[in-house]
């Protein structure tokens, strides 16, 4: 394919390539408390803070956007904590279907910005992403991704927000190159590579996972210690070479999957970077975000698999061509 992020719309781009890079840090607590715009009639906005901190280890910007449920600081017990990663050109604001619709059922939600593989890298032309690859910087992207949420993570335990955050619940998310984040995170392991383990993440959700260039993505995914969630859609292609991947290729990943407990969820229809486009008006998108509640609920609330599940299942059958759930949470 012809690599030209000039003048090509971002939907395509993501559609075509889901490739990655990344990064972030902390130092500057500048919190801007906003709201999440709605329709008229829609639900009420969701307050959220952006944060922009860097981590002085690393030189890194690390943007932040935080979705909080009304309330959690005013002593009414902890709540849980889910820390999501963009994929290839996305940032703190995309997947709105996701930490809005989490705040107001009492989860809290952290999408975190990579700087480098946001949305300033559609900049690159095709000479550029030739050195970048040639360099070796998407891979050491890939490790500065995992860095970046665990230095949020680092934070928001260690900050203002944490007496308001239960330590035994907690959960990363990823879109494309930010499953693999969250894969990682998990227990996935690169070959000859360090083991990127986070022991406080015990749950993770792979959104139209992306192929781990340069390695055998089931391999990389069968070391899996931890429940994890499995989407695609039927039309969900990624065509970049190295990180090609087809909805087929990520059912079979999650088949051969480890972890103690899996869910996999094939959705009939969107394009790759319909997880990170749409927000809850979409179908689709008020499905995904009521699949990561159940998915997270199930696994901190036994049995398994729960009955939230197999409703969820009945409620949006008629955008679901395939749906299963395997093992147990440990």
């Amino acid at each position: 394919m012809t690599l030209s992020p000039r003048g090509m719309s971002r939907r395509r781009l993501l559609a075509a390539m889901a490739a990655p890079i990344s990064a972030a840090g902390w130092s500057g607590v500048r919190a801007d408390v906003r709201a999440d715009v709605r329709a008229a009639g829609a639900e009420p906005a969701t307050a959220f803070h952006d944060l922009d901190w860097r981590d002085k280890a690393r030189a890194r910007a690390v943007p932040v956007r935080l979705y909080m449920p009304a309330g959690a600081l005013a002593g009414r017990g902890s709540v849980p904590l889910v820390l999501y990663s963009p994929g290839f050109g996305g940032d703190r604001s995309d997947a709105a279907w996701l930490g809005p619709v989490l705040a107001e059922r009492g989860i809290a939600c952290a999408h975190v910005q990579h700087v480098g593989s946001d949305r300033l890298a559609w900049m690159m032309g095709p000479v550029d992403w030739v050195l970048r690859e040639w360099r070796g910087d998407f891979t050491r992207e890939r490790l500065a991704r995992t860095l970046d949420l665990r230095f949020v993570l680092d934070r928001l335990l260690a900050g203002e927000w944490a007496p308001a955050l239960d330590r035994r619940r907690i959960a990363a998310l990823g879109h494309s190159l930010g499953a693999q984040t969250a894969a990682l995170l998990g227990g996935a392991r690169l070959s000859g590579g360090e083991r990127l383990r986070d022991e406080r993440i015990g749950a993770i959700a792979l959104f139209g996972m992306a192929a781990f260039r340069g390695e055998d993505t089931a391999e990389v995914l069968r070391t899996l210690e931890v429940p994890s969630l499995h989407v695609t859609t039927e039309e969900d292609r990624t065509v970049m070479p190295g990180y090609a991947a087809s909805a087929n290729d990520r059912v079979a990943w999650w088949r051969g999957a480890g972890g103690t407990a899996k869910v996999m969820a094939v959705f009939a229809r969107g394009p790759h970077a319909i997880f990170n486009d749409v927000d809850r008006t979409d179908p689709v998108g008020a499905a995904a975000g009521d699949l990561v509640q159940a998915f997270l609920e199930s696994c901190w609330q036994p049995p398994w698999p729960s009955q939230r599940l197999a409703l969820w299942r009945g409620r949006h059958a008629g955008l679901v061509t395939r749906f299963e759930t395997l093992g147990a949470p440990g």
